[in-house]
């Protein structure tokens, strides 16, 4: 089995260095693991952490999502998107502001690209119940749990303080969290 892990920088910069200890359990248990960094530019870098032999990196070069007007025309065509907007105003009492659904908006359009990236560059590499895992719950959460029944893989995430409670995000929300959680696999995975 093998794990795909989709974080930020890891393990070239300092934003997930609590993630080597994760590493050093789980090179036992799986025959591979991918790690995917999205947006954060790869090229000529050194690791400072702790990289397993059966472990290999890889880089999306991922820069922007596709263009707003795509992006709307996208989430228009969803109906996640008209069950979030129902769950801002009446769950949770918000406004849909241009403010959040721009927030809206981008994470579409950087799933979208995630999604594409990852059916070009990856999905060759995925076997029937590998696990796909994002160390945040962002964007590429909502798109592992669009790509993991084409992939025919599991989909999981972890979460933090910041991901977790509205209040502690840019304009106090966190966008597709019903969706996201409603697509992530159930149960406890012990690496």
């Amino acid at each position: 089995m093998n794990l795909f892990v989709i974080c930020n920088d890891y393990p070239f910069d300092i934003g997930e260095p609590y993630f080597e200890n994760e590493l050093i359990v789980n090179e036992k248990r799986f025959d591979n693991i991918y790690i995917i960094i999205p947006e954060f530019n790869i090229t000529n870098k050194a690791p400072k952490y702790y990289l397993p032999a059966n472990a290999e990196v890889i880089g999306l070069g991922i820069t922007q999502g596709i263009s707003k007007p795509k992006a709307l025309l996208m989430a228009l065509a969803k109906a996640d998107f008209y069950s979030e907007v129902f769950t801002l105003l009446f769950k949770y009492k918000q406004l849909p502001t241009v403010s959040r659904l721009k927030t809206l908006i981008n994470y579409y359009a950087k799933s979208a690209v995630f999604i594409n990236k990852f059916m070009s560059n990856v999905a060759v590499k995925v076997k029937q119940k590998d696990i796909l895992y994002t160390y945040w719950c962002t964007e590429y959460t909502y798109a592992i749990t669009q790509l993991k029944d084409k992939v025919n893989a599991k989909a999981i995430t972890r979460m933090h303080g910041w991901d977790v409670y509205y209040e502690r995000s840019i304009n106090n929300y966190l966008p597709l969290r019903p969706a996201i959680f409603s697509n992530l696999n159930q149960g406890v995975y012990r690496f």
